[in-house]
């Protein structure tokens, strides 16, 4: 009922306009992602402070949803703003896997990446997003215990574009630690390399268990995104997470106004 998907990019409209000219068609809304010529990439770490950590887990607290959620809708307003205010974001996200009884022996992966849509209004307050990013987890998990290969296929069979085309900004790591855990160690995240992996962009984003803030590992492909566009989605996702938090009730669309629209 929502329709096609449509691709935001961390590097705004410039992907999309791109791939629709070379196509000569002005209402295509996905990009390639799969590249094996361009695969330089680099790294770029931002941190949100153990204050502002604070007020976002009584935010949560308060409106009964977990940190992940509300990051991520932060992420997915920004990534609205700077892409013609399309509000229609998604992110390939990794989901706890419902293994079987008879799989938890066996060892092997234990989580999926699905790709989690969300479609949203300007008139929508930003609490509500939340709250609906959230049932969407629930719904997920209900069907986690699917493989993957045929869920990513769905996508091809029912929108009818190429296996190395899709729609997801980036994929999302979110990995929570028990804070004041006292067992000696510190988690921080060494990185990856994409490589042949099928999309431009990768963020980790992990509680900084000592600290007490949170932590982003964003991983990009140099020839689509530029360190100006990571810097510049960090720091307007941090600006939307505090406006938030101030007031609950603001909408989509009063956040977004807040983001300055550079190098897009």
């Amino acid at each position: 009922s929502e329709g096609e998907p449509y691709y935001c990019g961390v590097e705004g409209k410039k992907s999309i306009d791109k791939f629709r000219a070379k196509k000569k068609d002005p209402s295509l809304r996905c990009t390639p992602i799969f590249d094996p010529f361009h695969e330089k990439t680099e790294r770029y770490n931002f941190s949100f402070s153990s204050e502002l950590v604070d007020e976002i887990r009584e935010y949560c607290r308060m409106h009964n949803i977990g940190v992940q959620h509300f990051v991520s809708s932060a992420f997915r307003v920004y990534l609205s703003a700077i892409n013609r205010n399309a509000n229609d974001v998604s992110f390939f996200e990794t989901v706890s896997r419902r293994a079987t009884a008879a799989e938890r022996t066996m060892g092997g992966c234990m989580v999926h990446a699905f790709s989690v849509r969300t479609v949203f209004t300007d008139d929508e307050p930003f609490s509500e997003m939340t709250q609906n990013l959230a049932k969407r987890y629930l719904q997920i998990y209900r069907h986690s215990s699917c493989p993957t290969i045929p869920l990513l296929s769905a996508s091809h069979d029912v929108y009818h574009h190429a296996q190395t085309n899709d729609y997801s900004t980036l994929v999302y790591t979110y990995m929570p630690a028990a804070r004041g855990a006292n067992d000696g160690w510190n988690r921080t995240f060494g990185g990856y390399n994409p490589g042949n992996f099928s999309h431009k962009a990768y963020l980790y984003v992990h509680e900084d268990k000592l600290g007490g803030g949170i932590t982003c590992a964003f991983t990009y492909r140099v020839n689509l995104i530029s360190e100006a566009d990571a810097k510049n989605m960090f720091e307007q996702t941090k600006n939307i997470l505090e406006k938030a938090i101030i007031d609950p009730d603001m909408t989509i669309g009063e956040l977004k106004k807040a983001v300055t629209l550079t190098n897009i």
